[in-house]
């Protein structure tokens, strides 16, 4: 899946596609995800060697169906001259800016989950109370900057999943500044334009900042797991928020696999069942080891010698801070109001016509079974 996204790759794309860099059309173009304040950076146009990086393919969710539809779109051709390690700091300052509590606790929920809002709105409103949570939570306590964290994944995993596209309300300026390769006519430009080299390279950058999340914390999720100290109460809430964020990061990662599998089949890279069954092959193995954290979660925490007065129902710890208590009982709440929409994804197949009903499915297999503990 992050093949596209390594350096090498991205440079062999450059050398093949790229005929030459006019450094004297140098555009400053807005980028957005969707999500909090536009990426700016300075692209140059290029002059292609074929119509390969002058069209772009997008899925967006049918409202009607709930299916997944591929477009075919017209993308300018502007890039980076060079992918540059200096760089590293201007995306963390806009990572820093993405994730001010107040901004994450405003927007991210409902955006993130803008598309499976017009089916259901569980995943939406839970990751809206994991943000509000995130907000109220001390800025140098040990929780905040795990929060802080899982947030940080599950937004660099939104920016993967969807394309960098330019500010509307710039779209008509940039496209009006190149010079070396067709346009399409005016009427034929829809919303969502993004160039689409741009946008890989730019990823790489995102790519990178995504995978030390990854490692960090499925390492602390470890080490947690692993460790005999301190007591289990004490790791609970913490073990918990972080799977939630693991939940719905791996159900947004089966989604991409599947529109990536479409996209290689679309290209002719491979035949439409070669590139179904290697996308089902990843998802599984997916799903079996998602189980495994579940099952290393639910031996250690839960216990009977909590009992019934538990913050999240039978067999879970009683806590004492107000936050954490208002939290998990919000949370557990939300999941009682939504059980039967969860019981309907957690059995969902892996099949290409089910992924934007992905979303919940791995949710639901972690936090249905404590509605039925005994006491």
């Amino acid at each position: 899946m992050t093949l596209m996204h390594q350096k090498q790759t991205i440079e062999d794309c450059v050398n093949d596609q790229v005929a030459r860099w006019d450094l004297t059309n140098s555009i400053d173009v807005y980028l957005t995800c969707g999500y909090g304040p536009p990426l700016c950076w300075k692209l140059y146009e290029f002059e292609p060697r074929s119509e390969e990086l002058l069209g772009q393919l997008q899925y967006l969710q049918d409202p009607v169906t709930g299916a997944s539809q591929r477009y075919q779109k017209y993308s300018p051709p502007l890039g980076l001259t060079k992918l540059d390690t200096s760089d590293d700091t201007h995306f963390e300052t806009y990572m820093d800016q993405l994730l001010d509590p107040q901004l994450l606790a405003d927007e991210f929920g409902y955006t993130c989950f803008e598309e499976e809002r017009q089916i259901d709105d569980f995943q939406a409103k839970l990751l809206d109370l994991l943000c509000g949570f995130y907000a109220q939570t001390q800025e140098y306590d040990d929780l905040h900057v795990l929060l802080r964290s899982i947030l940080r994944m599950m937004l660099l995993t939104y920016i993967m999943g969807h394309t960098l596209t330019l500010e509307e309300s710039t779209t008509h300026g940039v496209l009006a500044a190149i010079r070396h390769s067709r346009k399409p006519p005016s009427h034929a430009l829809s919303i969502h334009t993004s160039p689409r080299l741009a946008n890989r390279q730019l990823k790489f950058f995102f790519s990178v900042l995504r995978n030390q999340v990854y490692d960090q914390l499925l390492h602390w999720q470890q080490q947690t797991l692993h460790a005999s100290t301190p007591k289990k109460e004490v790791t609970w809430l913490s073990a918990f928020c972080v799977m939630l964020g693991f939940a719905m990061v791996l159900e947004e990662v089966q989604r991409t696999i599947y529109i990536q599998a479409d996209a290689k089949a679309a290209k002719g890279e491979m035949s439409q069942e070669q590139a179904e069954t290697e996308a089902g092959n990843a998802c599984e193995r997916i799903d079996r080891r998602f189980a495994l954290l579940v099952g290393l979660f639910q031996c250690k925490y839960r216990d009977r010698k909590w009992g019934a007065r538990g913050s999240f129902g039978n067999q879970t710890p009683e806590l004492v801070d107000v936050n954490e208590r208002h939290f998990l009982g919000s949370v557990y709440s939300l999941v009682v109001q939504k059980r039967k929409h969860l019981e309907s994804r957690k059995d969902i197949t892996l099949l290409p016509g089910n992924q934007c009903r992905f979303t919940s499915r791995l949710v639901a297999r972690f936090l249905l079974p404590f509605l039925g503990l005994p006491p």
